[in-house]
């Protein structure tokens, strides 16, 4: 009993040490959370920039929809890549862009520049970012940032587009530099600084578009990018990613169907997207990756101005394959009055083409922007 006596005698002692060993616990604790937050800071704050993307792109609230830092895509199997410009990106306000434009030097604009781009008033303001709009006054993008052509002109009209532009500086500068102005570039939508690019372009005289990624019947071995428009996703899903490729610049005509040689074949998915560049005065280029293609009796149907592409003319990059595609179109306008090609940004593309194009006024035929064609052809 003594024994058990002394033991609860002695116990409260033992509850004393207790408590102190539970405090000089705690306190260790507490000062080893204080050394880590402080020793540690540095590196956690180094991973979480890195793991950071170094551009948000702002998207509609309409859906979720991908961000990206940098846009990789595919052509077949080839991967390619283009840094997103960060322009629109880094919460710079109307405001901010009038100061930055008041604080460059005045420049002059060389004879048949068009005029530079944008007009507020055609423009709205949404969560996706500036996006195309019809005027007040009716004004329509695709009208008014056209380049200006003699619709009284008679001759046997050819238009011909770059695709792709601005994701090589060498080749976008000496398309604008080297082309003459009646020839329409249609600018990558994943192109860095695309705004600059479509001021240079129109600085040059060349009205401009934006490439449009649709799904190829190759996908994904073809991969037009993160912002494709797919067969697999919903309306609103697509029509988010049409909204992120409108808002990335301004001042351009219209679209030109990158790849989509699968998408164009869904009416279905396809008359959304046009009444929307209905609904904001965009003109609409077909460019016919496949014969199935039911975009242009969509366009069409639903009232959108529109082209469709008759050659493509460097699918085999040679110059006698170039020039003997460029002849075609010459038949081609020849016997139904317009012909439309598409090219892309090759050297040897912009060298056949800056050759052939002095010597058309000669053959009777006339050089014109992609919108002098809009409405003129039969795509029955």
């Amino acid at each position: 009993m003594t024994a058990i006596g002394r033991e609860d005698e002695d116990g409260g002692g033992f509850r004393i040490s207790l408590v102190l060993v539970a405090y000089l616990v705690l306190a260790a604790i507490v000062m080893a959370v204080i050394a880590w937050l402080f020793l540690g800071r540095e590196d956690t704050t180094s991973r979480r920039t890195l793991a950071t993307p170094r551009v948000t792109v702002p998207l509609t609230v309409r859906g979720p929809s991908v961000p990206v830092s940098s846009a990789v895509y595919s052509i077949d199997g080839k991967t390619m890549e283009a840094k997103s410009s960060d322009a629109k990106a880094g919460g710079a306000t109307p405001k901010d862009e009038a100061q930055e434009a008041a604080a460059q030097p005045a420049m002059t604009r060389p004879e048949g520049a068009l005029d530079k781009a944008p007009d507020p008033e055609l423009l709205e303001e949404t969560p996706a970012g500036n996006l195309p709009a019809i005027s007040t006054d009716g004004r329509q993008p695709w009208q008014f940032y056209a380049r200006p052509f003699p619709d009284k002109d008679t001759r046997p009209r050819i238009s011909v587009v770059l695709a792709t532009m601005g994701l090589s500086r060498t080749a976008t500068e000496a398309a604008i530099k080297q082309l003459p102005p009646q020839i329409s570039l249609s600018f990558a939508s994943y192109a860095e600084k695309l705004d600059e690019w479509i001021d240079q372009a129109r600085l040059g005289g060349h009205e401009v578009l934006l490439d449009l990624p649709m799904e190829p019947a190759n996908f994904p071995r073809s991969d037009p990018g993160p912002y494709t428009l797919l067969t697999t996703l919903s309306i609103n899903e697509n029509l988010d990613r049409l909204d992120w490729v409108m808002a990335r610049a301004s001042g351009y005509v219209g679209f030109t169907t990158f790849q989509g040689s699968r998408f164009v074949t869904s009416d279905e998915l396809l008359r959304p997207v046009l009444d929307v560049l209905k609904q904001r005065g965009l003109m609409f280029l077909d460019s016919r990756s496949t014969s199935r293609s039911l975009a242009a009796a969509a366009a069409a149907d639903i009232g959108v101005p529109r082209a469709l592409n008759n050659r493509f003319i460097d699918g085999e990059n040679t110059r006698a394959a170039i020039d003997r595609k460029l002849g075609e179109l010459e038949l081609i306008a020849r016997a139904t009055g317009f012909a439309v090609g598409i090219g892309q940004s090759y050297p040897v593309t912009i060298e056949r083409l800056a050759v052939w194009a002095e010597a058309l006024d000669a053959k009777g035929f006339a050089l014109a922007p992609i919108s002098a064609l809009v409405n003129k052809q039969s795509f029955r």
